[in-house]
């Protein structure tokens, strides 16, 4: 994987202050020491603060793990199960999930010429072939359904309840990072916290782990 593995729960927010010192790397001591126990409980805390912006931290969140991609002189796991699959004939018949932020999957799904949907939506890679990829906590690069730009340079502060209801698209790793640079939308991601909602996105997506 490039630039590494993407990091477990635990590491995350060491990550996410490195990569971003301006706001993850500047939270108050007490929500600090909180994401450093345990990252679910800050992301609970972060969201319950009132006074604290809460997009883009979000945001950020996604534009970390959509600049994940595989390493092609190394196949990952996804892609010795889809060549296995797919050398078998069974590629076709099969449907996948995770649970995963990062486009990984998606992306040696691409290089292996296999498109994919959620079954409503495609995905921004068109290939004759497409199988089902069901993204169960959200992804980087599901966005808001209704232009890039739609809401550059807005932040959203105090929020207690979601930030956008409304349809979401799939798009390239790229264009997420595109999206995140100007200030738009935060994509349709899970809360990695105890209740796991999607405050994004939240009417083109329903979440049942919570």
């Amino acid at each position: 994987m490039l630039p590494h593995c993407p990091p477990l729960g635990k590491d995350l927010y060491d990550e996410l202050r490195q990569s971003f010192p301006e706001t993850w790397g500047n939270f108050p001591p007490e929500l600090a020491s909180r994401f450093k126990r345990d990252f679910e409980t800050g992301m609970d805390a972060l969201w319950r603060r009132d006074s604290q912006e809460q997009s883009q931290p979000l945001a950020e969140i996604g534009r970390y793990f959509a600049r994940f991609r595989p390493d092609p002189s190394e196949p990952s796991c996804y892609m010795r199960l889809i060549r296995l699959l797919a050398s078998f004939n069974l590629i076709d018949a099969c449907g996948f999930a995770t649970l995963n932020y990062d486009c990984l999957l998606d992306l040696d799904l691409h290089s292996a010429n296999i498109g994919y949907h959620d079954g409503a939506r495609r995905g921004p890679f068109k290939h004759t072939r497409s199988v089902p990829l069901w993204k169960l906590h959200g992804a980087s690069n599901a966005l808001p359904g209704i232009g890039t730009n739609t809401f550059t340079g807005t932040r959203f502060h105090g929020i207690s309840g979601e930030i956008f209801s409304g349809p979401v698209r799939y798009v390239t790793p790229g264009e997420a990072i595109a999206n995140y640079d100007n200030d738009g939308l935060p994509p349709m991601l899970s809360l990695y916290a105890p209740w796991k909602a999607n405050l994004c996105c939240k009417g083109g997506h329903r979440n049942n782990s919570s």
